[in-house]
């Protein structure tokens, strides 16, 4: 399990509510071929699948007081050691 963090004054431009995290699995050639819904808020608690290389985290966040989107992908590079 790790814990991601968007935080810090970063997070407070957002609604909370509004931050949504999910997870793409991708292809053979990175297209996104399934997405799950993680969790919602600024912080993320999360379960790394057994092949995390062909995965992606995904936030979508709605600025205060703004109709405006944004989004964020990012692979999951992490060191899994026992």
């Amino acid at each position: 399990m790790v814990n991601l963090l968007k935080g810090g004054a970063a997070s407070s431009q957002y609604l909370e509510e509004s931050m949504e995290w999910d997870l793409v699995k991708k292809g053979l050639f990175g297209n996104g071929l399934a997405i799950k819904k993680m969790g919602t808020g600024a912080e993320l608690n999360l379960k790394i699948p057994k092949d995390p290389q062909n995965y992606e985290l995904m936030l979508i966040a709605k600025k205060k007081d703004c109709e405006q989107v944004i989004s964020s992908k990012s692979s999951l590079h992490t060191s899994l050691q026992n």
